[in-house]
């Protein structure tokens, strides 16, 4: 059979099974491709939340093993503290018993050493302890013992020995004891009316004020008081305390420091008078000379009930003033003894008042006052004078002129000055200063022993070579001094 162009072929059979089989397969690969993205994109979001999931655990598993570390840390750190003080305190613990042991070993030596007492020496119950001088901060005064002085600053000294017990004895010891408290207590008592308004016959000086605690200025620092008990035969009181300041709390700007005699200018005072025809010498002493200097900013302490006398608290009605700790707060209106600035305001106020009668300090000698036209010179430590005059008038005209302002005892014969005893015989131009009783009394205050064999020099003795040999001094040390 032959085809030509215009031959016409049947049309092909269509397969409709298979047209609508290749239908459905083309949809359901639609869907499953649609399925696959539906599924994949949820994997995508599980995955993503379970990092985040694990990050924040393992940040949070981080986090709580450092917290762990941290406080281990800080407890290793305080045990560390706690065994560094343990340690600290067994050192200082070691270095007391350390000290203790060597003290007693020195002890037993010198007792192995020391020879029994006769009984013509003085053992310490048999001296009585050196006078003692009050000398205000900030000055220089010739106590009993030469150019050196307690200081009232420090904190209660032994006083008193007791003859019972042979014990050193404060302040708050004695007005406690059953046999001297009363004596105490009633010195004690002096001494608060006489700083304060008075008690029973005692005129008081208004040095002090008893006053509630609100009444202290916050700007004040509240300092606490000292108390120094003496026996001094030569006074009208032999028993005597004394109330001081303690002046390291003050704060003070201003200059304190006054110029005050020395020792060495009561000498060269003796010599004159006794070098001068005629003249003669006087100890005029100021009672309560610190205590009538007004202070221009007061100053405040604090002192406890259990050291003052039943008879000023019942005077001045201190239990109501007290606070929780019994403690009474007192306003100084007046200088008095410690107090930083009490000795160069009570000179500054006598300079003022002698100074229109004549008398003025000397330029270049601390402590010795001139008079312009008489020779009434004296020397000035702290609150002592001693006088030199040619006639009784100069001598009434001078004590006259302190009369004014102070009230003042006179010792015409000028036998005792600071501590000092003086002899004079102006006759044949002669003075003699001693301190009896010194040594032996210095000696039992530092409780020292005879030695078995005494020592009178005070290096060893070079001892002498006899013989054809020649002696030769021995060569002088060349070694160098050792540094700072």
């Amino acid at each position: 059979m032959e085809f030509t162009s215009d031959t016409e072929f049947p049309p092909l059979p269509t397969n409709k099974k298979q047209k609508s089989t290749t239908s459905i397969t083309t949809e359901e690969q639609t869907n499953n491709d649609t399925s696959q993205k539906s599924t994949k994109a949820n994997g995508d979001t599980l995955t993503s939340t379970t990092v985040q999931e694990a990050i924040a655990d393992a940040i949070q598993k981080v986090e709580d093993k450092f917290k762990e570390t941290l406080n281990s840390l800080q407890n290793k750190i305080k045990e560390s503290n706690a065994m560094q003080q343990e340690m600290k305190m067994l050192q200082e613990q070691n270095a007391a018993l350390q000290l203790q042991l060597t003290t007693l070993m020195t002890t037993l030596t010198i007792q192995a050493n020391t020879p029994k007492r006769s009984e013509t020496q003085v053992t310490p119950k048999d001296v009585s302890p050196p006078r003692k001088k009050l000398v205000p901060h900030g000055t220089m005064k010739t106590p009993d013992k030469p150019m050196k002085g307690p200081n009232p600053n420090r904190p209660q000294t032994p006083d008193y020995t007791d003859d019972d017990t042979g014990k050193l004895l404060e302040h708050r010891h004695l007005i406690r004891h059953p046999r001297l408290g009363p004596t105490w207590r009633h010195a004690a008592a002096n001494e608060f009316g006489r700083l304060a308004q008075g008690i029973r016959d005692i005129p008081g000086t208004d040095t002090i004020t008893f006053i509630p605690p609100h009444e202290v200025p916050k700007n004040k620092t509240v300092t606490y008081a000292c108390f120094v008990a003496d026996i001094r035969p030569q006074k009208a009181e032999p028993n005597r305390v004394r109330m001081t300041i303690g002046g390291n709390l003050i704060q003070y700007d201003g200059d304190v420091s006054s110029p005050t005699g020395s020792l060495t200018t009561y000498k060269l005072h003796c010599n004159d008078v006794v070098s001068t025809p005629d003249a003669r010498c006087l100890n005029p002493d100021i009672e309560n000379y610190y205590l009538n200097t007004p202070l221009p900013d007061p100053e405040y302490m604090k002192v406890n009930l259990s050291l003052i006398p039943d008879e000023i608290i019942d005077a001045y009605h201190l239990n109501q003033l007290a606070d929780a700790n019994r403690n009474v707060y007192i306003r100084l209106n007046k200088g008095m003894y410690g107090l930083p600035q009490a000795g160069i305001l009570a000179y500054q106020l006598l300079v003022k008042r002698l100074k229109p009668f004549g008398y003025a300090p000397c330029r270049h000698t601390p402590g010795y006052w001139t008079h312009d036209k008489s020779h009434t010179w004296f020397v000035l430590v702290v609150d002592d004078f001693s006088v030199k005059y040619l006639n009784k008038q100069a001598a009434d005209d001078f004590l006259n002129l302190l009369r004014r302002w102070y009230t003042i005892k006179v010792d015409w014969d000028a036998k005792l000055y600071c501590g000092i005893q003086t002899d004079w015989d102006y006759a044949n131009r002669k003075v003699t200063l001693s301190m009896p009783g010194y040594i032996t009394s210095f000696l039992s205050e530092i409780d020292h022993s005879m030695p078995t064999k005494p020592q009178h020099a005070p290096h060893p003795h070079l001892p002498i070579t006899y013989g054809k040999t020649p002696q030769y001094a021995e060569e002088p040390d060349q070694t160098p001094p050792l540094g700072p």
